[in-house]
């Protein structure tokens, strides 16, 4: 099967791709895992290369954090991509221009979670 169809299969835009958080190898890798059968919710291979892409993220740019939380407003699942924005959210190096915009948003969790992180870095 070929790239595209990898991701189409797994659902993946190819802002997963543009942005870094997939890689040939990487969606070969899940493609593999998809095809053994065990698990065939498409949401759960996309959640496992974005935490696999944010474990090696150092230190987290404005850029990437801006891409990351678009990935996460626009991805199919809702549940996916509250939990996508949420785990970016959380992240000490999450920059407070994230924070402070996600702050205004208008999914109600997203919000406070952007709140309370802001909040804590204000915190001496």
């Amino acid at each position: 099967m070929n790239f595209d169809n990898l991701l189409a299969k797994l659902q993946f835009s190819s802002d997963w791709v543009s942005v870094g958080v997939l890689t040939p190898e990487r969606i070969s890798e899940l493609a593999q895992e998809y095809e053994k059968g065990e698990d065939l919710h498409p949401e759960h291979y996309r959640w496992k290369a974005f935490k696999l892409f944010l474990s090696g993220v150092r230190v987290l740019n404005l850029e990437t954090a801006k891409a990351i939380f678009k990935l996460g407003e626009s991805d199919s699942d809702k549940t996916l991509g509250i939990a996508i924005r949420v785990e970016l959210l959380g992240r000490l190096d999450c920059p407070l221009e994230i924070l402070e915009e996600a702050s205004r948003n208008t999914n109600a969790t997203i919000a406070k979670v952007a709140v309370r992180e802001a909040k804590k870095r204000r915190t001496p």
